[in-house]
């Protein structure tokens, strides 16, 4: 039987087209799936949770894609900050 890991970092779930990713931090893509019917991806919404590969992901807010670029930066001794949007 088949069991979804649960994703316990911060990341992104990014939707385009059928497709999404799991993003993390550090922008990466560690986890896809296409596929999907395009009601389910149409209902997606802040605490849907959505499975992505072995991943299983809450949604906790919605961005749009051009602020995800801008939120990811490295401070002077090397650890990860996240920026929302408006701080």
């Amino acid at each position: 039987m088949f069991q979804h890991k649960k994703w316990e970092g911060d990341g992104f779930v990014e939707v385009e087209g059928r497709i999404m990713k799991l993003i993390n931090e550090d922008l990466k893509v560690i986890a896809s799936a296409s596929g999907h019917k395009l009601a389910f991806l149409n209902e997606i919404d802040i605490g849907s949770v959505v499975h992505i590969g072995p991943y299983e992901a809450e949604l906790i807010s919605l961005i749009e894609k051009p602020q995800l670029v801008n939120l990811s930066s490295k401070s002077n001794d090397g650890t990860e900050a996240l920026h929302a949007p408006g701080n």
